[in-house]
């Protein structure tokens, strides 16, 4: 007895993977406007001869600062969104984009494009995922809807039944059909109430 097949479907994260793109240039434009500001500073207080200790004091804030905005970035933001949780990089992202307009502009423009691809994310998670059955012959092709990606159906093998299991007839009126890939006859599957390929991992 096999295993009952299960039905391939169409998984649609665009939007996520557009948003963890948009962040990941933004902390790339992040960590190259830190390190000119710094080198700014320290060449500039540097030519006017201001070194003291307070200016190593303030120096040493404005680093922590910057290290803990790229900190940030990189854990609250890019890979929360690489991990599915696009919530919780949600405000984050807001922010470093609000901060980055006046600190930079590039990364702000980069991280307020993620804030809006994460809501379109977060909508597209909601909704109702469809079935798509996937079906082949020669000469044809099934083309999904824009912005799908189709995930094929892995071949399932034939595990010994753990319990007795009551399997269904199929229909008395209805003969089994043949594949339209391969030619061989389908098996019925009562569960899915279809016939069913194992050679080809189908439905007919």
């Amino acid at each position: 007895m096999y295993a009952q097949p299960a039905l391939p479907i169409a998984t649609k994260n665009l939007a996520g993977g557009e948003a963890e793109t948009y962040i990941l240039i933004g902390l790339i434009c992040q960590i190259l406007s830190s390190l000119g500001f710094l080198l700014f500073v320290f060449v500039f207080f540097g030519v006017l001869g201001v070194v003291s200790s307070g200016f190593w004091v303030i120096g040493g804030l404005i680093v922590a600062v910057i290290v803990f905005m790229l900190f940030a970035a990189w854990e609250w933001s890019y890979s929360r969104t690489k991990r599915g949780n696009y919530e919780g990089a949600r405000g984050v992202t807001l922010l470093l984009g609000i901060l980055g307009i006046f600190f930079g502009l590039l990364p702000g423009i980069f991280y307020l494009l993620a804030y809006g691809k994460l809501d379109d994310a977060i909508q597209e998670r909601t909704r109702p995922m469809v079935p798509v059955m996937m079906f082949a012959h020669p000469g044809y092709a099934y083309a999904p809807p824009p912005g799908y990606v189709m995930v094929p159906a892995t071949p399932m093998a034939a595990p010994l039944p753990s319990a007795p299991v009551l399997m269904a007839s199929p229909p008395p009126h209805a003969s089994a059909p043949a594949c339209l890939r391969c030619g061989k006859t389908a098996t019925w599957i009562p569960q899915y109430q279809r016939h069913y390929c194992y050679g080809c991992s189908l439905y007919v």
